[in-house]
């Protein structure tokens, strides 16, 4: 089965990432005096939402590890650490979930990446595929050793694919609003120099 130490640093390594991407993130956005109002008030929900966040990774966490030392001061049955080791990793893949999962929705509902880096992606989503597998193939784990990598994977290269999709799509709006701006201010011209021709013509 897994060990207590491998769940434990899985955890560390998700809520932390939960606090400092969408707390750091959101809270510049609020303090962003070029956007609107609405949007503002908009920016401070999920700010209350991501302090919330917060409270829960770290009681969470606090949780395990108080779990982890009772379990080792006391010296509980290999059979029962396997158990706890077990369940760490589950917690670790639906925190996973959690961590994610808004950005997904934030992503899809804004129809932009906003703040996200595509290129940090790039190096996270194999990252996280080569991490689970890795773990998977070594002697004496169990899959919930490597859940939350495969959980990561798939929630974070959606993310991934929503933001270079919605990238590729406003360059493309930009760059048809553009042709269509350029169109027009020499449609504009064409007129303009049309009526200055008349007017020649009338004076003479």
């Amino acid at each position: 089965m897994s060990s207590c130490p491998k769940e434990k640093l899985e955890l560390f390594d998700i809520e932390l990432g939960i606090f400092i991407i969408l707390g750091i993130v959101i809270g510049h956005n609020i303090k962003n005096e070029k956007i609107g109002e609405k949007q503002r008030e908009r920016y401070k929900k999920e700010w209350r939402a991501t302090v919330i966040s917060i409270y829960i990774s770290v009681i969470s966490f606090m949780l395990f590890l108080s779990i982890s030392a009772i379990s080792i001061i006391f010296k509980f049955k290999e059979s029962i650490i396997n158990y706890i080791a077990g369940f760490f990793g589950i917690a670790s893949a639906f925190l996973a979930v959690f961590q994610y999962l808004p950005q997904i929705v934030k992503t899809y509902r804004d129809k932009a990446p906003g703040a996200v880096s595509i290129l940090t992606l790039l190096i996270q989503v194999p990252g996280a595929l080569v991490m689970g597998i890795c773990l998977i193939i070594q002697p004496g784990t169990d899959w919930t050793s490597s859940s939350s990598y495969f959980v990561s994977f798939l929630l974070n290269g959606t993310v991934l694919v929503l933001c270079i999709y919605y990238t590729f799509k406003i360059k493309r709006m930009n760059k048809q609003n553009k042709s269509e701006t350029s169109s027009k201010e020499k449609a504009e011209e064409e007129q303009f120099l049309e009526k200055g021709c008349h007017r020649v013509e009338k004076n003479k």
